[in-house]
């Protein structure tokens, strides 16, 4: 019998060490969310710059064309005048040609990089916007994987005070078959009353614990493990009166 309890308990205690694991994963999801969330930056900081550099050749381009029209003008204005001959009006006249299609040419190669920064802007945008999306779901995983994980540091703290108690149980077994075991109370009713008063100081103790998680939210995670073995305890011990 004694040899079949200590088989349980390490098992017990195997499960357990394995549930460590999920701390591993946990680790990875929380390095990638980082990697990510530095790519996101990284994005946002090259669409700006490409926001920027459009602007930009938007401006030289409209700058060409106000350039372009004025001298068109102006070059009408000196065409249109009387003692201007015929070969110095030709001449005038290819010049206002060659300036305007020079105009139209500066002005197409604008207008063929502003395509493709809304070309490269659209793409960014998708990337974000994928970005974005993977982020979140990880941030859901990750959420998810750490409310796993607190039940499984609860179940592991559960599981090691049964593997104390079922220690503690077996030694007094022990004890007691072989008649060394010398009992605490020695009549019944002392045995109620030391009951009665482990229990009120349990209560008690459970008492401040919750009213120190309601005061101080950020020592919730410190006093899980008092927590758990107080509604352990608690819970054995009104299994016993109901018994």
């Amino acid at each position: 019998m004694l040899w079949e309890k200590k088989t349980q308990l390490a098992r017990e205690v195997r499960e357990t060490v394995y549930s460590d694991a999920a701390v591993g994963e946990m680790h990875a999801l929380k390095t990638e969310v980082h990697r990510m969330e530095v790519r996101y930056a990284q994005l946002m900081r090259q669409q700006e710059k490409m926001v920027q550099d459009m602007e930009m050749t938007v401006i030289k381009r409209e700058n060409i064309i106000s350039k372009s029209d004025a001298q068109s003008k102006i070059d009408r204005n000196k065409v249109g005048k009387p003692h201007i001959n015929k070969s110095t009006f030709q001449k005038k006249l290819s010049e206002l040609k060659k300036s305007i299609r020079q105009a139209n040419k500066e002005a197409e190669k604008y207008d063929e990089e502003i395509r493709q920064y809304r070309e490269v802007q659209q793409r960014l945008g998708e990337e974000i916007e994928s970005k974005q999306s993977d982020i979140h779901k990880i941030q859901q995983s990750v959420k998810i994987n750490e409310i796993e994980l607190e039940h499984l540091k609860d179940v592991k703290l559960k599981n090691l005070q049964e593997i104390l108690t079922k220690q503690q149980r077996a030694k007094y077994y022990s004890s007691l078959k072989s008649g060394k075991y010398k009992p605490f109370c020695k009549t019944p009713n002392t045995l109620e009353k030391e009951e009665q008063k482990q229990l009120s100081d349990m209560q008690r103790l459970q008492s401040i614990i919750e009213q120190l998680n309601v005061e101080y939210p950020e020592l919730r995670n410190s006093l899980r493990k008092a927590r758990i073995m107080f509604n352990k305890t608690t819970s054995s011990s009104n299994l016993k009166e109901d018994s």
